[in-house]
């Protein structure tokens, strides 16, 4: 499936990733964030190290969406976690691109971390250890830490907006693989609110 309607944000995804600590992609369920995040990824020099799908089942597990960073050491404190996670992830990583830039970590639906896995998340960016590539739902309340990321300026936030009739129309061409009636496209388009 083609991305339509978003080069734009997908080239500035790409640019901040290469120069910045990271980027938030923020929409209404169904804009296509984890769809442009997914685009982003697969265009980086190296892909992401790990690939994060935080839950509402895993919100209630401290720690429940990084355990697959964290390995099996039940005797592991909390303020340890940002150490553990950066060091698995350098191991992943190699010695030349842990020269050039550190890994990117892509988690979709940040907003539904947990407390701990967001302040964790905090650490290892402000300690530069990881480049930060994640989606949220807008209008859900999120962790403070999930907040600091981008009120801090530390990774740069991406508001999506939903497709206009146009876009709808492309997307749908694509996915049907020929041009579709302008009056389905505006029906479809009504229905889907972009």
């Amino acid at each position: 499936m083609a991305l339509v309607g978003r080069d734009d944000d997908l080239d500035a995804i790409l640019f901040t990733l290469r120069h910045a600590q990271g980027v938030l992609i923020v929409g209404e369920s169904g804009v296509g964030k984890t769809a442009l995040a997914a685009a982003a990824a697969a265009a980086l020099p190296q892909p992401p190290l790990a690939r994060i799908v935080a839950t509402a089942a895993g919100r209630s597990v401290p720690f429940g969406a990084l355990a697959p960073l964290l390995g099996d050491d039940e005797s592991l404190t909390p303020a340890l976690v940002p150490v553990r996670i950066a060091e698995r992830l350098e191991r992943g990583q190699g010695s030349a691109a842990r020269r050039s830039s550190p890994p990117v970590l892509l988690i979709d639906d940040l907003h539904e971390l947990d407390g701990p896995s967001a302040a964790a998340l905090l650490s290892l960016v402000v300690s530069d250890s990881i480049r930060l590539l994640a989606t949220a739902r807008s209008g859900h309340s999120v962790p403070d830490a999930v907040t600091a990321l981008w009120k801090e300026g530390l990774v740069r936030r991406v508001d999506l907006s939903p497709l206009d009739r146009a876009q709808t129309a492309l997307l749908l061409a694509d996915l049907l693989g020929a041009p579709v009636a302008s009056p389905t496209a505006a029906a479809l388009h009504a229905l889907s609110a972009g």
